[in-house]
């Protein structure tokens, strides 16, 4: 909580409110496979070089999806992170759904 929680600013709607940053979310997802995101966009700027324009399309296409993300509530993110990763309620078929 203290250090992946924080306010929505000013002036997206929900302003103040806790949220999980979309941009913690990225972050922690290129992380992950990092190298390969590196390789990705060197490839990229040889397609870009080379006048590739159709593999330059595919990254782009591919890295517009990827980095669309949005904040997420803090209840929500708080609680999945209980449900799943603290209690393991899905593997003990404890978790529930409406």
């Amino acid at each position: 909580r203290d250090n992946v929680i924080m306010k929505a600013p000013w002036p997206v709607p929900g302003f103040g409110r806790d949220v999980y940053p979309g941009f913690l979310q990225l972050s922690g997802f290129m992380s992950m496979n990092l190298d390969r995101h590196i390789i990705a966009h060197k490839d990229f700027f040889m397609h870009l070089v080379k006048h590739d324009g159709d593999n330059a399309e595919k990254h782009r296409d591919f890295y517009d999806e990827y980095m669309a993300v949005m904040d997420l509530t803090a209840e929500f993110y708080l609680q999945t992170v209980d449900t799943v990763f603290v209690r393991h309620a899905l593997p003990k078929g404890e978790m529930m759904h409406r």
